[in-house]
């Protein structure tokens, strides 16, 4: 019986919940979010930033620049500037809520990115190395926007 307890606060906290089903018994000993507080509406809090300066890419770090094809570079370039204008300065308080940004779709879809690699059906049909670029200028900024794009 008490595996199966066990089993179930361990559920409980992967679910979300800090306290297990049955006595209200706190399970993980951390801090609740400035969200959680006050019930994800949270515009400042001292642990985390809106990256409404997210740090420029100056580098090259993967050596690809050289690798890319003019229309490559325009995608990244493209994808990289929506990021850090569009996505950055928000991000942050949509983590705290747990909540995706939708709103950010209609703008996504006029980045021309859509449906990366796959030709027709209004789809971008880009290359693998322009939707791999526009993949990692996502994730550069947020990875749940980055596997919203490959879904």
């Amino acid at each position: 019986m008490q595996a199966h307890t066990a089993a179930r606060d361990r559920l409980a906290v992967l679910a979300g919940h800090l306290s297990s089903f049955d006595e209200g018994e706190l399970l993980v000993g951390r801090q609740p979010t400035a969200a959680a507080i006050s019930n994800g509406r949270t515009s400042k809090f001292p642990q985390a930033t809106t990256a409404a300066e997210f740090p420029a890419a100056v580098h090259d770090a993967l050596a690809l620049g050289s690798l890319l094809t003019s229309e490559e570079k325009d995608i990244r370039k493209r994808v990289r500037d929506f990021a850090e204008s569009e996505i950055a300065p928000i991000i942050t308080e949509y983590w705290e809520r747990a909540e995706f940004p939708f709103e950010l779709v209609p703008r996504m879809k006029a980045l021309g990115i859509g449906g990366g690699t796959i030709r027709g059906n209004a789809c971008a049909g880009l290359s693998l190395t322009g939707a791999a670029m526009a993949t990692l200028e996502l994730a550069r900024v947020d990875a749940s926007v980055a596997t919203f794009y490959l879904v």
